[in-house]
């Protein structure tokens, strides 16, 4: 459940990840534009953050999927990650340890995640320990604070204004500051509560707090809150008279940013980067309508690009080009990524089935394995496992509707496995002679009468007639001419694979 939780934790880290460094150079280019544009990109990062869901588009800009750690990587024989940097993929696949004892209980990645997982929650409980006693002694200091109206406080011992809770926030102000800045100070404080910074705050602090292994995740978190407070001043100038400048620029300088307060507790955040702050407000000048248009139209085009995944491809290589060279776990997990289903839950009915290999059982240019998934009580999902042979590649085609069968239905993998172990020197021992090619159907799994022209096998290879969950029928084909092949139906040979671990029966 741990090594889980902290693969989508990191999954999330690294794709957000992405997104930051985006930001940044959006940032960059948005440096005339308004700040409550810079400010609204930063939202686009807490949400990949925090949600684990999103969806695909062909307009995203991230480069790689929303999973560069396999979910199953402690299961797999060959484990590897696809950070969407090659580099990076290359030295970290090298050194990934590769099981050598496929009968432990644990493997090296598993032991490696489990340890992850616990470091990483012990950052996030730290975290939250001094999170929680920074805000305790921040309210203990608070409680010779008097009321100066509504929700706002005088308080002693502190240098800067701030706001606090997140229920109910409350502003406190320094007793220190003069009566003629505090228009500016409260307007600035109400802008907060108004815009619920007090809350995106507090969920930035979360993320930060659940992320926080990654540098840019830190990064994000301080310079969203520069943007939060240089968009704040700029609302505020707009909503008065830009002749504040000067006044509102000296009491900037009169408040030195307090650190501590900033980064101490999620339900509390203060003014920081004076300086920064100082040359925004000196600089500042109202937006023109362009200016503005253009910006709106950059950001929620840039916000659609970084909150979706790309389209993930329906193509994946495959090792080898004869149906020995099969991997039935990794094709089947593979596909049950993008047809979002457990590689159990894939199926092929009999009777319904049928490929054509080449003489030596290579594959065949554009054959196909029809499967069957999300089996309701009357529909389920069909898609097809097309082969290209001379690119070596599998393709998943696009699901359609199909009626449940009602005779057999079996594993996928099983299937594949049964493929894979066919007995191909007792099936060319059979035919009277040699085949152009030959073509395999999946058959009711019920005996047939030929004695001479059944073969039983598992893994091993030939074995006595000890069971057979999956029966296949091979049919030697003969002829020149691709549209001419033939056979005789008393050429069929009947396999029964008697390794197959499961099948489901439908009534």
């Amino acid at each position: 459940m741990l090594d889980n939780l902290f693969i989508l934790v990191l999954n999330m880290s690294l794709v957000s990840s992405y997104v930051i460094i985006f930001v940044l150079l959006a940032r960059f280019f948005l440096k005339k534009a308004p700040k409550i544009f810079s400010y609204a990109l930063w939202a686009v990062v807490l949400l990949r953050l925090l949600c684990p869901l999103s969806f695909e588009s062909t307009l995203s800009l991230i480069p790689v999927d929303k999973q560069p750690i396999p979910q199953d990587i402690i299961f797999s024989q060959a484990p590897q990650i696809s950070t969407g940097m090659v580099a990076v993929d290359n030295i970290i696949n090298s050194v990934l340890p590769i099981p050598t004892d496929l009968g432990a209980s644990l493997n090296p990645i598993q032991i490696w995640l489990y340890i992850g997982g616990i470091i990483w929650i012990l950052g996030i409980v730290v975290m939250a320990i001094y999170s929680v006693i920074s805000f305790t002694k921040l309210k203990h200091s608070l409680a010779t604070s008097t009321p100066l109206k509504g929700n706002i406080y005088l308080a002693d011992h502190i240098s800067t204004p701030f706001v606090l809770g997140m229920i109910g926030p409350k502003i406190y102000l320094p007793s220190s500051l003069l009566e003629n800045e505090k228009k500016y100070i409260i307007a600035h404080e109400l802008c907060h509560i108004k815009r619920f910074d007090h809350i995106t705050r507090m969920l930035g602090f979360l993320a930060l707090s659940v992320h926080w292994f990654n540098p840019l995740v830190w990064l994000a978190f301080v310079l969203s809150g520069k943007d939060m407070e240089l968009s704040c001043d700029e609302a505020v100038m707009k909503s008065m008279d830009l002749d504040i400048k000067a006044e509102y620029s000296q009491t900037l300088l009169r408040f030195s940013s307090s650190k501590k307060l900033i980064h101490a507790t999620p339900l509390a955040f203060g003014e920081g980067d004076t300086q920064g702050r100082v040359k925004n407000v000196l600089n500042y000048k109202k937006p023109k309508s362009w200016v503005v248009l253009v910006s709106i139209i950059a950001v929620i085009s840039i916000a659609i690009c970084l909150v979706t995944n790309p389209k993930a491809s329906r193509e994946f290589s495959m090792s080898g080009n004869h149906i020995s060279d099969l991997e039935p776990f990794e094709i089947t997990k593979t596909i049950g990524k993008f047809v979002n289903e457990d590689f159990s839950k894939l199926y092929l009915a009999p009777d319904n089935f049928g490929l054509v290999v080449s003489e030596d059982f290579a594959f065949v240019e554009s054959e196909s394995i029809r499967f069957l998934y999300d089996m309701g009580d009357a529909n389920c999902k069909v898609s097809q496992l097309r082969i290209f042979n001379q690119e070596n590649n599998f393709f998943i085609t696009e699901p359609t509707e199909w009626a449940v069968p009602k005779e057999q239905v079996f594993q996928l993998y099983s299937f594949l496995e049964a493929l894979k172990y066919l007995p191909t020197d007792e099936i060319v021992a059979l035919c009277k002679s040699p085949a152009d090619k030959y073509a395999i159907e999946l058959s009711r799994n019920d005996l047939k009468s030929n004695e001479g022209r059944q073969i039983y096998y598992n893994k091993q290879g030939v074995t006595e007639k000890e069971g057979w969950p999956i029966r296949l029928d091979i049919q030697p084909l003969y002829g020149t001419d691709s549209t001419a092949f033939h056979g005789v139906g008393s050429d069929t040979i009947h396999v029964y694979y008697s390794e197959a671990e499961s099948y489901l029966k439908k009534q």
